[in-house]
This record gives C-alpha cells, structure tokens and sequence, in this order.
C-alpha cells in the first residue's frame, strides 16, 4: 500500500480514475470471466451522475455482514483474510467543503449539545451525502454492503420515480451521524452467497425497518435456506437457491414469504410490482432470460417509473387498473449495480423486462416468471388475494353505481382502483399529508371511530359522479372471512356520494366517513 492509504481518513477529489486503481484492487489470474470490478465501475458512474466530488476513504471498517460470512466460511480459508473491511463515502461537496462540514457538526455538539448536533448532521447529508459502499478484502468480489441515494422524483419527459421500497441508513463518520436513504445492495461472492440469497438480502433489508425480523447476513440465508433441502449441492460454498429454499430462509427469519407464479398473467404481475413498491416492501422477482430459458436469475425491486401523464378517462376500458401507469421497475442486480431501470412491455400475455445497463453491460430481455414478497407474518391476506378482492370489489361497485346513475344505462360507469397494503400509521400519515382528503374534524372521525389493524389492506377507488374513497381491509382475516374496517370517502362529496356511501357501509357493515356540506 501506498503511503497516502496508511491515514485512517483519506479524502480523495473524485475523478474518472477507476475506483479499484485507486483502491489498488488487483483482480485475480485466470478468474471468471466476468469483470470483478464491474459493480465497483458502475456503482462510480451512479454517484457520478448523481454529482458526486469527494470521496472519502475509511480505511479500517468492521460490516457486521461481513465479519458474520467471514466467521462462518472465509475464517476456514487456509489463506488467511482479514476480518475487517474499508468503506468509502461519497459527497457532493468538494473535499475542503466536506471537512469544514464535520467541523461544524462536531462544533454544534461541543457547544449547543445533541439536537444542535444531530440537526447539522441531517441538514448536511441531506445536502450533500451520496452514500456509501464497503469494500471487502476478497479481489474477486469487493464490493460489499452498499447504500447510495436513489436518482430524483422527476425522470426524462412525464414521468416519475417512486423509491417507496427504501429505508433510512445511520451512518457515524469523522465524528459525525449521517443519514442516507436507499436499500441495501452487495456484490455476490458465491463463497456464501449467490444470485438469490444476495436478492433476499436487499428485500429483508427493507422489512427489518419496521419490523422484527431477525438480521441476517447473507451466508446465514444460505444456511437458513439449505437447512432442510439442498437441490444444487453443498449449501458453502453457494451454488444458488431454489424457489422453495427462497421461501425457506424468508420463514426462517420471521417473515412470511407469499410467492406468486405469474407466467402468462401480465396484467396481474404488473399490478402485484405496482402494489407491493408502493406499498413500502420490496419484492424479489424471479427471472428467466428469453433468449435462454435455462438461465435464471433474482433481482431485488427498489422502486418504479410512473407515467404521470396517464389518465383513467383515455383508457380503452370502463374498469381501469392504476397499475397500467407502471412503465419501468428499479432493481439491484448483483452481476452489476444498484437501482438499475428495467422497462416492462408485455408479449405474449406475458410480462418481459427489458434491461439498460448504461453500457456496463449489454441490454437484456428477460421473462418474468414469480414474484416472492416477505410480509408481516400476521399478513393474512396476499396481494394474490387482495387483487381477486378488489376485482370482485369493482365489479360489484360498478353496478351498483348504474343503478345509482340510471335505471336503464347498459354501460358500466368509468372507474378506476388501486391497492395497497399499508401500516396503519402510514395511511394515517398519508391521510393527514394529503391537503384534499378530508378537513381536520373529519380526520379525527376516522381515527376515533374505525379501528384499524397493524396492517391494513387499501382498494382505492375513483369515478368521477362518486368521488374517491378507500375501502379498508383488515389483513388479518381472509378473503373468505373478510373483515371491512371502514370507508373513507377523500375530499369534497361528488353528486352520488352520499347515496353510494349508505349502500357501501350497509353492505359491508363497517363505519363510512364522509365530508358532507
């Protein structure tokens, strides 16, 4: 090593110098075929594009991740490897700007105390923090857990970013707490993990925020996953996983894994991809490459690409799934890098992902074929049936509304829905957020007057003579024994409101709240 990496803090202007050149990261003789380096190259030009001008380089780091993999698999190395990793952080902020920064949020808690403290560290990484990504002493796969901040809200044109599937990351450098916001990505290194494990280990990331599901490092999903069935051989070093041992180690952290197979049902794996993004959690999806039906891979979803420009008026139908404005999802792929966009198109009753790597690797076509989403063991209802629900839901609406509308109309009335499976403190939030949902007073009708589960299942529903309105679902019944919680008519009544309201809460049995004036 140089004596520039001998300093436990090195800041580094940033440059188009590769990032393993600088690290002095020499890829081993007669290796894969594959680039080591291409993550740690494409993870450079994410935070490139995202403006990044320092780089900081810790030197001697302990990742909790990697330290487990390394007391279960790489301590056994006849070849010792250390235990200990380097991070590096990446800012926005040219590097004087970046040090007189700490200095100031060191300076706020030496002479104000913690909230002056802990303020300036959020206002600076809301300013200027990128990110991170640990580097691991493995020159076949380097890189290790890694966070950076996703691209912004507003895509090329009338479309949208939603990376609802993120956390927040604390983060203590220099002296100082950061904050970042993204999901977990990691570089496979087929010693303890593969494709599969590394995908569960982007997703359950997400889910530990909330809730108590035991963290885990990727070699103990593999081990959790192979515990009872090994289809590919040894579980270390990692072969891959299957479906079942996906679903395994999902049940064996304390979530509840709920797999769907979608082959040839385009329209209903769109809508679980919408659904469950929006709704916070981060499906793993299940792929197969077109051109070669015998490779398979796993992808973790962080977030979508919305039209903004869609409108349920213009569809081709009277029923119109939300879902249809979903144009692309965000995945981490390990073979490459983080939030990577992957367009949809259907063929075939089927839906494809059309891949862009922006040129690290070359664009791919690949079929979807299942969708596993870890939920809150008490979860009861599956989006599978959430959406048999909700079709059933609209149709039974739809007619009741040309009747409300005339004794002699043919045509159903022009709707459009959406679901969700949210906490109930987050639609709460979303609620209160929300200028044109419902006055004060009305609010807190619906807080005191419907009881909500610590989950609760959304069908949203929008036509133009009824108004908006949210009929919730309590996710720990079934769909066979459905418990309505409530109903809660959004903004300003429409013409029917009232009368649809009445026909909705008799029917369900459950309380409706609306804005009468």
């Amino acid at each position: 090593m140089s004596s520039n990496l001998d300093r436990e803090l090195v800041f580094w202007e940033f440059s188009d110098k590769p990032l393993h050149q600088r690290l002095e990261l020499v890829a081993p003789p007669f290796g894969e075929p594959t680039d080591p380096f291409r993550q740690l190259n494409y993870i450079q030009s994410h935070v490139a594009e995202l403006g990044c001008k320092t780089i900081l380089l810790e030197q001697h780091y302990i990742d909790r991740h990697y330290i487990e993999d390394h007391s279960i698999f790489y301590s056994k190395n006849y070849r010792h490897l250390p235990n200990y990793c380097r991070r590096l952080h990446f800012f926005n902020l040219e590097p004087s700007a970046v040090k007189k920064r700490f200095e100031e949020i060191i300076t706020a808690g030496k002479l104000e105390g913690i909230s002056p403290y802990k303020r300036e560290g959020a206002l600076f990484s809301n300013d200027a923090y990128l990110g991170f990504c640990v580097i691991k002493p493995l020159d076949g796969s380097p890189v290790g857990r890694t966070v950076l901040r996703t691209y912004g809200p507003q895509a090329e044109g009338c479309f949208e970013r939603r990376f609802a599937s993120t956390r927040k990351y604390k983060v203590h450098i220099a002296g100082s707490e950061l904050k970042i916001y993204g999901l977990g990505f990691q570089q496979q290194d087929v010693g303890v993990s593969a494709c599969a494990t590394t995908a569960l280990w982007s997703s359950l990331q997400q889910g530990r925020q909330f809730e108590n599901i035991r963290p885990a490092t990727p070699a103990q999903i593999t081990l959790f996953a192979s515990q009872y069935s090994l289809p590919f051989g040894r579980p270390l070093p990692s072969e891959g996983l299957s479906v079942g041992q996906m679903c395994q180690a999902v049940q064996a952290l304390g979530a509840s894994p709920n797999m769907f197979r979608v082959f040839k049902e385009f329209e209903s794996a769109r809508s679980y991809i919408h659904a469950a993004t929006l709704s916070g959690f981060a499906p793993v999806l299940i792929i197969q490459k077109k051109d070669n039906p015998n490779e398979n891979h796993a992808v973790t979803v962080t977030g979508v690409k919305i039209d903004s420009s869609f409108d349920p008026k213009r569809a081709p139908t009277a029923l119109v799934d939300r879902a249809a404005e979903l144009t692309a999802a965000y995945i981490h792929d390990d073979r490459v890098g983080p939030y990577i966009r992957a367009d949809v198109r259907e063929e075939n009753h089927s839906l494809y992902f059309d891949i862009d790597y922006r040129g690290a690797y070359k664009p791919e076509t690949w079929l979807l074929t299942h969708i596993l989403i870890p939920l809150h063991s008490k979860i009861r209802t599956s989006f599978t049936g959430l959406r048999r629900l909700t079709l059933k839901v609209i149709r039974e609406c739809a007619q009741e509304m040309k009747v409300i509308l005339s004794a002699g109309q043919t045509e159903f009335p022009r709707i459009s829905f959406q679901m969700r499976i949210q906490r109930a403190i987050d639609y709460i939030e979303d609620l209160i957020y929300d200028k044109d949902s419902l006055s004060p007073k009305k609010l807190y009708e619906v807080f005191s007057t419907i009881p909500l589960s610590r989950y609760v299942g959304v069908i949203r529903i929008e036509s133009e003579p009824f108004g908006s309105f949210d009929l919730l679902i309590d996710t720990t019944s079934t769909i066979r024994n459905v418990n309505y919680l409530g109903v809660v008519f959004k903004g300003d009544h429409h013409t029917h409101s009232k009368h649809f309201a009445e026909w909705l809460e008799g029917l369900c049995k459950c309380k409706t709240v609306i804005e009468i004036q």
